[in-house]
């Protein structure tokens, strides 16, 4: 009886937890690919590029097609506080409050949004506090 009580429980928490940005979420996986085809830029070679700090148009113009698949910004500049903020608590945790304080602000132009949304979050995760 607990094993069945324990089994709803988790299936009711992972209902309710939905997709999360990590690159094992099948959502996540197709925008990937999507992305990657859109701005033949290769995964792979995306990674490398945000890793080596290599910042060009295509890697900001991946992380944009990446953001507004998702509804996290659309092509008017617009940050989606509801959807970014729930993908932002429930990746980043105790981060979560200055992530979104700090990270959803708006830039001249939404591929400058998204790359600016990105960095800094990249930057509050691994405690590197600045403005951006």
């Amino acid at each position: 009886m607990l094993k069945i009580v324990v089994a709803l429980v988790l299936s009711a928490y992972l209902v309710i937890a939905g997709p999360s940005l990590t690159n094992t979420d099948a959502t996540v996986k197709e925008t990937l690919i999507k992305c990657a085809m859109e701005n033949n830029l290769p995964y792979q070679q995306f990674l490398d590029n945000v890793k080596n700090g290599q910042h060009d148009s295509s890697t900001k113009k991946f992380i944009h097609c990446f953001y507004k698949i998702l509804n996290i910004i659309n092509d008017n500049n617009t940050i989606n506080m509801d959807i970014a903020s729930e993908y932002i608590r429930r990746e980043y945790g105790d981060k979560a409050g200055y992530i979104i304080e700090n990270c959803l602000k708006t830039k001249q132009h939404a591929i400058e949004t998204a790359f600016a949304v990105r960095l800094c979050i990249g930057n509050a995760v691994n405690n590197k506090f600045y403005d951006i």
